[in-house]
């Protein structure tokens, strides 16, 4: 592996610099989309009124998260000049960096080849990626893990305890970026990494701190949210940052076990091949005791996380890199065991033809004729021409699988850039739309009102590509559509407009209809008499 330095601190180095240029190029002009336009907004919401306790969409703090991780874009935005999708995603991006690098110094525990090829595979790993050229708080969470079970990892190999000192530290930081589950997902892990030794004096003393620390960052949290927005706004934070969270779910409690199937390929399902096979003879596996850690951490957060009501496929992000290095065990070690060596060869030859899928991918999207929405029309003879000389030199190492396995993450990262962000953005083209109506709405001077939406989801996608700020008024009733009094425009799904009543609907026409994200929507206003 001659093209990383022995240092292994120097290679992480470079590793991180790598992965933060891969995480953000081509973002600076790239419009704002799905759930990435609530962060967004509230960075343009900090931007415009300053720093807050908690994000606030206008000037209304919002419950769910707390500030640091938008304090985070504002300061960066700040100290660049300007807020834009780059400016927005550089941080968590460089969290994601900082995980990629230490996930590397954790595999280059056990051998510098078992790092290398984790990173090729964190990076082949699908919801990371997606979630490193975002922007993402649960990167901020999974930074703060990877980094924990560094710090535990390398202490207890090298028998310096001062590092842990470190670990509340991060646990503090993981509780200010996302709130209570910032600090428990690492702590968690934490904990089983000192089961597995069966040293329960640390066990407990990881608990209890972790415990000590919670209560004083749930504390502090509900002072400052009685500060932000008194008793109410308090109450709120609570339930959808705790309380919230730990009602029943309406989702199957294994909705994180085969979603991860395709959600986290290639790692999660190339994890689950090899323990099914391995686990029988899991005595006779080569670092037994460091793959166990690596299997619970993956575990406790998959479990864990499948108790709470709110299941989405991100707030498992944190288990990524223990899949990346429990795959990369299939790589980095020599394997007698028949269905080992049968994956690592079936493993071993996606990844050799991966540049050539790529091409073949991206050949038949411009059959299709996806291709004449994307602004890297005219790239498109280089990209072919890129995956063409990627698969050369795919073969130029073909006898080292190292390079063969860096070439295939490379190729992944340019076919998700080139390939698949520009049909995503196609697919959620707002910006257009929402400028054609505003045209309108100023040239007649007239309000901006939803009806029968929900604040917190197509509004916000709406509301961050508008130009400016402006009050808006969300209706549920028919009643209150009759009684308005002033000119406005609202937005309404076509299923909830042709629900309103006839004799309300007479006094509307319509002005406009598009979509805002994937969602069509209707724009209408009262008749003139």
């Amino acid at each position: 592996m001659t093209f990383l330095p022995r240092n292994n601190l120097l290679a992480a180095f470079l590793i991180f610099c790598g992965g933060l240029l891969l995480f953000t190029i081509a973002l600076g002009h790239q419009e704002i989309i799905g759930f990435e336009s609530r962060f967004y907004l509230f960075a343009l919401s900090m931007w415009r009124h300053g720093p807050s306790w908690f994000p606030a969409i206008g000037e209304v703090p919002y419950p769910d998260y707390p500030a640091t991780s938008t304090l985070f874009i504002y300061g960066f935005a700040k100290l660049i000049g300007h807020l834009s999708k780059w400016t927005a995603v550089f941080p968590s991006a460089a969290a994601a960096a900082i995980t990629l690098a230490t996930t590397y110094l954790i595999g280059a525990l056990q051998s510098r080849l078992w790092g290398w090829y984790a990173v090729c595979l964190l990076i082949l790993t699908n919801t990371f990626l997606t979630e490193a050229r975002t922007i993402s708080p649960d990167q901020y969470i999974t930074m703060v893990t990877t980094l924990i079970f560094y710090l535990a990892a390398s202490a207890q190999l090298f028998k310096k305890p001062g590092r842990l000192w470190f670990v509340p530290l991060l646990l503090l930081l993981g509780f200010a970026c996302r709130g209570p589950i910032g600090l428990v997902i690492p702590a968690g892990v934490l904990c089983v990494f000192y089961l597995v030794d069966n040293d329960y004096r640390k066990f407990f003393c990881a608990a209890f701190s972790s415990i000590i620390l919670l209560a004083m960052g749930c504390g502090l949290l509900y002072w400052l949210a009685l500060k932000a927005g008194g008793t109410g706004f308090a109450q709120d934070v609570i339930q959808g940052q705790v309380a919230g969270r730990l009602t029943l779910s309406t989702l199957p409690w294994y909705f994180y076990f085969t979603e991860s199937i395709g959600a986290y390929a290639i790692t999660y399902p190339l994890a689950l091949l090899m323990l099914i096979g391995a686990l029988y003879n899991l005595k006779k596996i080569v670092r037994q005791n460091f793959l166990l850690k690596l299997i619970d951490w993956s575990l406790v957060i998959l479990i864990g996380m499948s108790i709470p009501a709110g299941k989405k496929i991100r707030y498992v992000l944190a288990c990524a890199p223990a899949l990346a290095l429990i795959c990369a065990y299939l790589f980095a070690e020599p394997q007698k065991q028949k269905h080992l060596l049968l994956l690592r060869r079936a493993a071993y030859w996606f990844c050799y033809f991966l540049p050539m899928v790529c091409f073949v991918a991206t050949l038949a999207v411009e059959i299709v004729g996806l291709q004449q929405h994307w602004h890297t029309q005219i790239l498109l003879p280089a990209i072919f021409a890129l995956f063409l000389v990627l698969q050369w030199l795919c073969w130029l190492t073909r006898t080292n699988p190292a390079g063969t396995m860096g070439i295939a993450a490379l190729s992944f990262v340019m076919a998700y850039i080139f390939l698949i962000e520009p049909i995503n953005l196609m697919l959620n083209h707002t910006h257009n739309f929402v400028m054609n109506v505003e045209v309108m709405r100023k040239h007649e001077h007239a309000q901006l009102g939803f009806y029968q939406e929900n604040p917190d989801g197509l509004p916000i996608k709406y509301l961050v590509n508008m130009p400016a700020e402006e009050m808006i008024n969300y209706l549920d009733q028919p009643a209150q559509l009759a009684g308005i009094n002033t000119h406005a425009f609202f937005i309404a799904s076509p299923e909830n407009y042709a629900k309103i009543p006839q004799g309300v609907l007479h006094a509307m026409t319509i002005v406009a209809t598009g979509n805002v994200g994937h969602d069509p929507v209707v724009v209408f206003t009262q008749r003139k008499n």
